[in-house]
């Protein structure tokens, strides 16, 4: 379990790309990371580009860049955040990581 102790989160929109989301957050999961993943509502259930569904833990808003090692866009071709009205939240998120030395995908 190479990433014990890591917590990373990813962005969910509705219409994401499938395996673009799950197949990152499966292996992260799997090596032991902690994964959050938030959209525009928290507790939302967005319903993926091929129809597999996936619930957010949080929304976008509550994403503090500053409790997470790593953040994820992974979805709907890197643009979902941009299709939804979240577009300044997760802009701040992003930007909020840079300082704070943790990558960003």
């Amino acid at each position: 379990m190479r990433l014990a102790g890591k917590r990373i989160v990813c962005y969910v929109e509705h219409e994401f790309e499938d395996l673009e989301l799950w197949y990152p957050v499966l292996r992260l999961r799997e090596e032991g990371a902690a994964v959050d993943l938030a959209g525009p509502e928290a507790n939302q259930t967005y319903t993926g580009k091929y129809g597999v569904p996936c619930q957010s833990d949080k929304s976008i808003r509550e994403v503090q860049a500053a409790e997470y090692d790593l953040t994820a866009r992974l979805q709907k071709s890197s643009l979902a955040p941009l299709c939804c009205g979240s577009v300044s939240f997760f802009h701040a998120s992003v930007l909020e990581s840079f300082p704070l030395k943790r990558a960003i995908l």
